[in-house]
């Protein structure tokens, strides 16, 4: 009798019964309308979070779940800061089917990308096709929550904070408060006109830049003792801050919560940013004034801020790939449960 339950056993090893294989009859048929469907939704979610202020990578990998949810494997995605391309090669076919879409500009609304997370969880969850894309208009269509003068006296109030923690004195938290808010202005009214992030950042920067480098000096033609006392260096650390681009824990964090990875990567990677070392450094080599001690130490916060910076960068892109198969996998982890559960 045990020979007769061995061999039944060792045969299971070596081949797949019939009965444990999937029958064809249950896989999906998709067709090209189908496929263009199903990517024409994945390339729409990706191109709203990467508005939103997504991260390239978190974009192309919702695209590749949503599309492997209603059974599209492999997709190829190619994200860049201005397109996105999405190809589906089916077995059988002649032609890919592919899809490509232009980012016409960035407003990063991290509600907006909240809602599409829970979207796609809810996708993943089972949800059907048609109410997928119904859902997504709703939110697409959601107007941003904050009006812009509130969103850009914001912005210029983080650039006084910089100024306070610089010792800046009234003089210099004003100006440092017009320049971010001229600054962000004309991000503002680049970004209605549709022109690239890229470019609203260098022209934020000249703002920036031309106000730092022009107001000081006249008014120090005034005469007044807090003017006498500028620092411009003081007024372009604020706004370099300010002009940062806004990625393990915030991975995993953020899909516990239904937040946006990037939000949580950036608040707690700012604080450690080391602006105020760089910035240090500079004015230590500009005031050296022939002094070899104050230039030496400036080099050498310049060298500390520089392997702090290295080693922020390098710590954010392995906790991006660390944390997304973790994420995956605590997310097919829930869903099982939940399965039992029902």
């Amino acid at each position: 009798m045990a020979r007769r339950r061995l061999l039944p056993s060792l045969h299971s090893l070596v081949r797949v019964t019939d009965a444990a294989s999937p029958a064809t009859e249950i896989l999906p048929v998709i067709d090209d309308a189908f496929t263009v469907r199903v990517l024409d939704l994945a390339i729409r979610i990706g191109e709203t979070m990467l508005v939103a202020g997504a991260p390239a990578s978190e974009v192309a990998s919702t695209i590749v779940r949503v599309a492997g949810t209603y059974g599209l494997d492999p997709v190829h995605v190619d994200v860049t800061y201005n397109s996105i391309t999405v190809a589906h090669h089916r077995s059988g076919a002649d032609k890919p089917v592919t899809l490509m879409r232009v980012v016409r500009g960035s407003a990063p609304d991290h509600a907006r990308l909240q809602r599409l997370q829970a979207l796609v969880t809810d996708i993943r969850a089972g949800v059907a096709l048609d109410e997928a894309a119904a859902r997504f208009r709703t939110i697409r269509r959601t107007p941003f929550g904050y009006h812009q003068p509130v969103v850009i006296t914001s912005q210029a109030l983080l650039a006084v904070g910089v100024a306070v923690m610089f010792g800046g004195n009234w003089l210099v938290i004003a100006l440092s408060f017009v320049a971010a808010g001229a600054a962000a202005l004309t991000q503002s009214f680049l970004a209605r006109a549709r022109v690239p992030f890229f470019f609203s950042q260098i022209a934020g920067a000249f703002v920036l830049t031309l106000v730092a480098a022009t107001v000081p000096p006249l008014l120090q033609l005034t005469g007044w003792d807090a003017a006498e006392a500028i620092r411009p260096t003081v007024i372009v650390a604020s706004g370099i801050v300010l002009m940062l681009a806004g990625s393990i824990v915030g991975i995993v964090v953020a899909y516990r919560l239904h937040v946006p990875s990037v939000a949580i990567t950036t608040a707690a990677i700012l604080p450690l940013v080391p602006g105020a070392a760089v910035f240090r450094g500079l004015l230590g080599i500009v005031e050296a004034e022939g002094s070899a001690a104050t230039l030496l130490t400036g080099f050498s916060t310049l060298a500390s801020a520089a392997t702090i910076g290295i080693a922020l960068a390098v710590g954010a892109s392995l906790g991006i790939y660390l944390g997304q198969p973790l994420r995956a996998s605590l997310g097919s982890v829930i869903r099982s449960r939940a399965r039992l559960r029902v």
